[in-house]
């Protein structure tokens, strides 16, 4: 799942059926869950140097992937598995949604 923070209210079904990783969060619980994907992929930049380019460099992918975690306000979950490798924290402590 990736959380989704535009709030496209447009064809959620179809999302949802196309792209099971993709939840769609609305509402103020849903805003709280939000808020910590933003703040997890924040605290990951911190952990692995700061900025997004450090970063890049530490898990082995590009700085203009990280920067589209940085805009999107979370880590994907094909991701996940080399952030926990790098970092040595597990995937749920990067996203408090899949938990």
């Amino acid at each position: 799942m990736t959380c989704d923070f535009h709030g496209d209210q447009h064809n959620q079904s179809a999302m949802a059926e196309s792209s099971p990783k993709r939840p769609v969060f609305s509402g103020s619980a849903p805003r709280r869950m939000q808020r910590e994907c933003e703040r997890a992929v924040f605290r990951l930049l911190d952990v692995l140097g700061g900025t997004q380019q450090a970063a890049a460099k530490r898990l082995g992918i590009s700085a203009v992937a990280v920067g589209r975690w940085v805009k999107r306000g979370y880590i994907p979950v094909s991701s996940l598995d080399r952030v926990a490798e790098v970092t040595g924290l597990p995937r749920s402590g990067w996203r408090p949604d899949l938990v």
